[in-house]
């Protein structure tokens, strides 16, 4: 026991503690844990009356009659007690559009190369612009068995490799192009072809 605390009540004689609470309550008393737990209801139940009450009322909306909004909250949508909104500004006062592509890469991109449907010469031009290698080490990359061709799903794996997200109809516009002679195999003067060489 620490000293100065009051002595703990020792056991009966011959027996254990009683686990019947002392006569007369006090802080050993089971009514406690039971009126603590009716007044967590009770808040419980009030503070769900508090979500019940009704909303203060609003006033009068009219058009003649605005709320000014207070400092800082122009902008952020009508106020719930009747101010309205600022307009929103012209696209003129939001200043210059982002600078789009020049008119040489516009017309670039626009024209159709030679010998190409309008498809097959935008897919080059984006093939062009992402390889970086020369056109003989690319090819050579592809035709990984030194074969001299690359087969459709070489051809494939180097469009998707540098194209990325493409259909394979546009695959198939590509392979049109480079296959010219039809017999399903694509050599590198064939390839060479992508690249305007």
């Amino acid at each position: 026991a620490r000293p100065g605390a009051a002595p703990s009540p020792l056991p009966p004689p011959g027996g254990s503690p009683s686990p019947l609470p002392p006569p007369g309550g006090g802080l050993h008393s089971l009514a406690a844990p039971k009126a603590l737990a009716h007044s967590v209801d009770d808040l419980l139940g009030e503070l769900a009356d508090v979500g019940n009450l009704p909303s203060p009322p609003l006033p009068a909306s009219s058009s003649a009659t605005t709320t000014p909004l207070p400092p800082g909250a122009a902008g952020l949508g009508a106020s719930p007690f009747g101010a309205k909104a600022p307009p929103l500004p012209s696209p003129a006062a939001l200043g210059p559009k982002a600078p789009g592509p020049s008119p040489a890469a516009a017309a670039t991109a626009s024209q159709t190369l030679p010998g190409m449907t309008p498809q097959q010469s935008g897919l080059v031009t984006r093939l062009r612009s992402t390889v970086r290698k020369g056109p003989a080490e690319t090819f050579r990359q592809y035709d990984s068995l030194g074969r001299g061709y690359l087969e459709y799903a070489g051809f494939e794996r180097f469009v998707k490799f540098y194209l990325g997200n493409i259909t394979f109809s546009e695959i198939r516009c590509l392979w049109d192009l480079v296959d010219r002679q039809r017999n399903g195999k694509v050599t590198l003067q064939d390839f060479c072809i992508l690249f305007n060489r």
